[in-house]
């Protein structure tokens, strides 16, 4: 995921894809560092949505919205937030 040439921008997805499927201690970091310096808005964008499914109380901090998942993996629910 380092390189960012528009070549690689579809490469660039599917890692994003890849990594949010790992669930390893690096998966929130690969992630937010996607969503914070990748130059492709469509990548940055998967990034957010696979960072929504991370389900940890990190991932919620780093969107700054006062949310926190609770329960299983899979059910989650957001605090302070209404749909």
């Amino acid at each position: 995921m380092a390189r960012r040439d528009a070549c690689s921008e579809s490469l660039r997805r599917k890692a994003v894809f890849l990594v949010s499927q790992l669930r390893t201690a690096e998966t929130e970091t690969l992630l937010l560092d996607a969503i914070r310096n990748d130059p492709s808005r469509d990548v940055r964008s998967q990034a957010v949505f696979w960072m929504g499914q991370v389900h940890t109380d990190r991932a919620a901090q780093e969107f700054g919205a006062g949310y926190s998942f609770v329960g299983r993996r899979g059910a989650s629910r957001a605090s302070g937030l209404s749909r």
